[in-house]
């Protein structure tokens, strides 16, 4: 489109995960940097400097556009550091509190001395919740964020202030931000905020930093001129929690998927195998994959003649609570765990798949939760056997006409589908008809047209958005 013809606003966005960070987070903020220009919109982006990253994909920052200027600050993580060396001193306190120390019994001053240990407890307690969970660990990025935004907001015309999360104290910066510059905020929801009792237990001790949390939590909702979810159910969820803000006030623009990240390939041309190849790509966190682990156990067991024609990748971090099994299902081949890859080749590997796994069995989530993964999956086309209780994401599913669905703990009925979709694989017929047009709905491209379009309306309303 001819840009000169689209009145120009920036929008400075600030985000702890952006490239080269090769964590997921990472995708939504970056691919609203890449098309927001194409509906008049040029964004600055406020971000931390990468330095103790674990996960860096250089790729990505090559997808960073000439005209997004990115602003990098110090970042101060103290949490690791002192859940490490609070873990140590807590190893050595009990082992000294198992040592015997009967000569000191009735002695004067004992009282005095067996209560120190219980309060030095509770004080290092406080500090952890404080630095971790008050709202999370990256609190002490806020003064230097803050400084940073402070300089471009002197220095630059500036529109709109956007800030993603998690981590949760982004918002921080934002809210402090348009306070003192008088900007209207957008705030975007990646994962919930949670300050329930239920999620917040380690600040339960300390009903002060509960209370605070809580606090500048309505403040910088009530603050916003626009609160965006990632998924209906999370939308209708934080307008339950402030039922005296207008609905209009909360929105939802779900994950998306970019076709060019697939380098350009058809998705339906992938290496074939003799094998049925599974994929699941993304963190296995605890309690998530029992039942995938269970249902691969027992076709080794009742099936193993199948167990030997299937293949199931596993990409990104697996929880250590399933580390020994994963190992032993590698032993018998059928398991194969690759660790974190770039975006480039985990995309690759689920193109070459034959099926693509999601599990959110258990409890851990709750209906209304879509993994961001299962965008790009819908793009590839495949299959997608999908372990999750019934919400959004299975709504999404059986509207691109390819979802597979188990219900969480329904083991037998995993295997039985397993078998099933390995008969399908040998026979040639597993296939499932997507609903193409429903699945473009989810292209990036799209997906920012509609964030432009929230922030005209904040920025005081324009003329209806235009692009391609």
């Amino acid at each position: 489109m001819n840009r000169t013809s689209v009145p120009e606003n920036r929008i400075l966005m600030i985000t702890y995960a952006f490239p080269p960070v090769g964590y997921v987070g990472a995708f939504r903020t970056l691919k609203y940097c890449k098309y927001l220009r194409d509906y008049g919109w040029r964004p600055i982006v406020l971000t931390i400097r990468p330095t103790h990253v674990r996960f860096k994909d250089q790729n990505l920052s090559r997808q960073i556009p000439d005209h997004v200027a990115v602003y990098r600050t110090f970042d101060l993580d103290p949490a690791k550091w002192l859940v490490k060396r609070w873990l140590a001193k807590r190893a050595r306190l009990r082992d000294h509190e198992t040592k015997p120390e009967t000569s000191r019994a009735g002695r004067a001053g004992d009282a005095p001395e067996d209560r120190r240990p219980g309060i030095w407890r509770r004080f290092k307690k406080m500090v952890i919740a404080l630095l971790t969970d008050c709202p999370d660990s990256h609190v002490f990025w806020v003064p230097f964020a803050f400084l940073k935004g402070v300089w471009i907001l002197l220095l630059q015309k500036v529109d709109v202030i956007y800030s993603s999360s998690p981590p949760h104290s982004t918002h921080m910066i934002t809210f402090l931000l348009a306070k003192c510059f008088r900007k209207p905020y957008v705030l975007d929801f990646r994962d919930p905020w949670h300050t329930e009792a239920r999620v917040k237990r380690p600040i339960m001790d300390f009903r002060w930093l509960w209370n605070l949390e809580i606090a500048t939590k309505r403040a910088i909702i009530r603050g916003a001129s626009k609160v965006i979810c990632v998924t209906r159910g999370e939308r209708d969820q934080l307008r339950a929690e402030f039922p005296g803000l207008p609905e209009d006030k909360f929105g939802f623009i779900t994950n998306g998927y970019d076709p060019s990240d697939f380098g350009g390939q058809d998705v339906e041309q992938t290496e074939k195998s003799t094998k049925l190849v599974l994929t699941h790509a993304g963190t296995i966190y605890g309690g998530i994959g029992d039942e995938l682990f269970d249902a691969l156990h027992r076709l080794l067991e009742q099936h193993p003649q199948i167990a030997e024609s299937l293949q199931v990748n596993l990409l990104g971090e697996i929880a250590d609570d399933y580390m020994a099994t994963v190992r032993n299902l590698e032993k018998s081949g059928m398991v194969a765990a690759y660790g974190l890859q770039p975006h480039a080749t985990a995309l690759r590997m689920v193109q070459q798949s034959d099926v693509l796994v999601i599990l959110m069995g258990g409890d851990e989530f709750l209906p209304s939760h879509v993994p961001a993964k299962l965008f790009e999956y819908l793009y590839a086309g495949k299959p997608i056997l999908a372990v999750t209780r019934e919400g959004n994401a299975t709504e999404i599913l059986r509207e691109s006409g390819l979802g597979v669905i188990v219900a969480p703990r329904a083991i037998d009925q995993l295997v039985k589908i397993l078998v099933e979709l390995q008969g399908e694989h040998v026979s040639g017929r597993l296939r499932r008809a997507a609903n193409r047009g429903y699945i473009e709905s989810f292209e990036r491209r799209a997906l920012a047209k509609s964030l432009a379009i929230i922030l005209n309306e904040v920025n005081g309303g324009m003329a209806a958005v235009t692009g391609n």
